[in-house]
């Protein structure tokens, strides 16, 4: 039995493969592509502007989505987190079709 929400998000975190809901460092191999080059010169092109804008825009999503998720486990009610979850999936999804 869990008794807690800090319970819970450890037998979520113990239960993924890679051991964590969520990646630990919000770096990952996309980001790493994205700024591999950046600034290569000493000077920022307005291209390595645009990536670094992007990659501190998705670094805040990602610490936004940690918080939300802790926050709707402490919510402790299923149907809401699905019904918030559920909007943030279509909007995630009509966003990745505008890239198709």
């Amino acid at each position: 039995m869990i008794e807690n929400e800090q319970d819970l998000i450890s037998a979520i975190n113990q239960s993924r493969p890679n051991g964590s809901m969520f990646p630990g460092n919000p770096l990952d191999k996309v980001h790493r592509q994205m700024t591999g080059g950046l600034g290569h010169s000493g000077n920022m092109s307005a291209q390595d502007t645009i990536i670094a804008q992007v990659v501190m825009a998705d670094k805040k999503v990602r610490s936004a989505v940690r918080e939300l998720t802790s926050a709707l486990f402490k919510l402790n009610d299923k149907q809401a987190a699905q019904k918030l979850l559920g909007e943030h999936i279509i909007m995630l999804n009509s966003i990745f079709s505008e890239f198709e």
